[in-house]
């Protein structure tokens, strides 16, 4: 079991010193334009936008018009020859109901193109996010680090005047390693973290990143001090913004919207097109006699009524207004839950800052300062600083959720904040 350990480190090791080495370092400045990047190189949705000129060609086919066909009927024996243009006239405003569904599954590629989009800006916040707090992580190790190496120092110094026994020394030592182990840690889920945006962002794997530090939302900051009254008009206004603007909505809309023109299209179909012929007629049996004929002929509707289309679309049209009420209370618990993790990490956020950090780092500085003098236990040093590395590690998972939240929040409504 140790060997594999070992071996298991040696092999993060080699991966984050490849990675060092290789590297490149980009500065970006804030989630937006990391977003704008990702946006610009998503492979996805160059794919999503090609699909939209696919929708946009069979816009042209719908509304096309039907070809002529050019008849001969020549009878030999009779002598009679017939030369002729056949077309086909459309009733029931066909070509019209056919372009206008056509329409609408244009509309539908577009907002499915937004939903890309939408998906792209959430995973690229969450993983700048998971990047930023985990080099936030790895600067509060090391100055975690940096007060271990004091307390050891001062550790030092007391053994050699008789202060301290050799099991204190190892208390400390013990700490020091439980830390490095954690620093060790980091690293290679920093690696995993830049791996994960580089992918995001359409860079190579080797390229680094240096973060502009993400801001507070300024109009969430104070939400928890809002009252009861004032979170309800909030939640009613996200909801009235995400009704408007979720591409997901908008497409179930669609969706019953081509449901309607395809039941239209299927009524329609019900009424038989018009068959007209018309062209020269040249009889010579008895000398050369020129004339024209017209033919006419139109489907008799017995046996196909369009059943079957008229009941498919009647069911789709049902299924999709189904989904679309589903979508809706999706979407609700969406930004109710977005909206409560806001409020409570504000809370948190605000008790952090204003309380237990600082009283976190007094604790530490005050302890080691009386170990220092006054030779205190040992052990009060130690406690004290695993208390600062729970409370400084808890307040940047906080900050990570906190941003996560906004984020889950803005992919809620469909839109910025």
């Amino acid at each position: 079991m140790k060997f594999y350990i070992r071996l298991t480190a040696i092999f993060s090791a080699i991966l984050i010193f490849q990675h060092h080495a290789n590297a490149t370092t980009m500065f970006l400045g804030g989630i937006d334009e990391a977003i704008g990047i990702a946006v610009e190189n998503s492979h996805e949705l160059r794919s999503e936008q090609a699909r939209f000129g696919i929708s946009e060609s069979r816009v042209f086919t719908a509304n096309s018009i039907l070809n002529p066909v050019i008849i001969s009927d020549n009878g030999i024996a009779e002598e009679t020859y017939r030369l002729g243009v056949q077309i086909v006239i459309e009733t029931a405003s066909k070509r019209k109901k056919r372009t206008e569904a056509a329409n609408v599954v244009l509309d539908i590629t577009k907002e499915e193109i937004n939903a890309k989009i939408l998906d792209i800006k959430s995973k690229v916040r969450k993983a700048y996010i998971e990047l930023y707090a985990l080099q936030e992580q790895e600067k509060a190790s090391m100055e975690i680090l940096n007060t271990i190496d004091e307390l050891l120092r001062i550790t030092h110094e007391k053994q050699k005047k008789g202060f301290l026994r050799d099991e204190e020394i190892l208390q400390i030592e013990i700490t020091r390693i439980n830390t490095e182990n954690e620093i060790e840690d980091t690293k290679m889920a920093i690696f995993r973290a830049h791996t994960d945006l580089n992918l995001l962002l359409g860079h190579d794997a080797g390229v680094k990143y240096s973060l502009e530090t993400p801001n507070l939302a300024e109009r969430l900051t104070n939400i928890h001090k809002l009252s009861q009254e004032e979170h309800s008009q909030n939640l009613e206004k996200l909801q009235i913004i995400a009704y408007e603007n979720r591409p997901e909505l908008k497409i179930e809309q669609n969706n019953i919207k081509l449901a309607v023109k395809r039941l239209e299209i299927a009524k329609a179909n019900r009424v038989p097109n018009l068959l007209l012929a018309g062209g020269p007629d040249m009889v010579t049996t008895d000398g050369t006699n020129l004339g024209a004929f017209i033919m006419g002929a139109f489907e008799v509707p017995v046996f196909n009524r369009q059943q079957g289309p008229i009941k498919e679309a009647v069911a789709q049209r049902y299924y999709s207004e189904k989904n679309y009420e589903l979508q809706k209370k999706e979407i609700t618990n969406e930004i109710q839950d977005a909206y409560s993790r806001i409020v409570a990490d504000t809370i948190l956020i605000e008790k952090y800052e204003n309380k237990l950090l600082r009283k976190a780092n007094e604790v530490v500085a005050k302890s080691k300062q009386s170990f220092d003098k006054d030779n205190n236990d040992i052990i009060l040093a130690i406690m004290a600083q695993q208390a600062a590395i729970k409370v400084k590690y808890s307040y940047i998972t906080l900050i990570k959720d906190y941003q996560n939240a906004i984020s889950d929040l803005e992919r809620a409504i469909g839109t910025s904040i």
